[in-house]
């Protein structure tokens, strides 16, 4: 789910943005806060700033995901999408996909709900069986 969310920042739909100052507000946050545990680095130094809590701000996003390239495109039209937001939506979709994948998949390190879907438990059990009957 959170990669297309992402993705579409980067990509093109049709449409109008509904909530272009929400967006706005939400894009600066969500570069703030994945960009905490930067410092004074770059976003393309490394993926290390791309955490959970960054993740999971991704999913905060307040338009549906048909708008979001839209508000993006609106928001770069009207100069309110900065060059550090460019950078930051590129660096979190091409230099740190993978990163960004791993952690924001189903089941996986950031998935607030792991605990709550039957098929994580299911994957927990299997791989902690398979650990206890290799482990001699």
């Amino acid at each position: 789910m959170l990669p297309r969310r992402v993705w579409a920042l980067l990509t093109c739909a049709a449409g109008i943005c509904s909530q272009f100052d929400q967006y706005i507000a939400w894009l600066d946050s969500f570069m703030t806060g994945c960009g905490a545990s930067l410092g004074n680095g770059n976003w393309f130094d490394n993926c290390d700033w791309v955490t959970c809590e960054c993740v999971n701000l991704a999913l905060s996003v307040p338009v549906p995901n048909s708008e979001v390239a839209q508000c993006f495109e609106q928001g770069m039209k009207l100069q309110k999408v900065t060059r550090e937001h460019q950078q930051f939506t590129f660096a979190l979709m091409q230099t740190c996909f993978g990163r960004t994948e791993e952690l924001g998949k189903p089941c996986g390190t950031c998935d607030k709900f792991r605990s709550e879907r039957i098929e994580c438990l299911q994957a927990d059990s299997l791989v902690s069986f398979i650990e206890n009957n290799t482990a001699e």
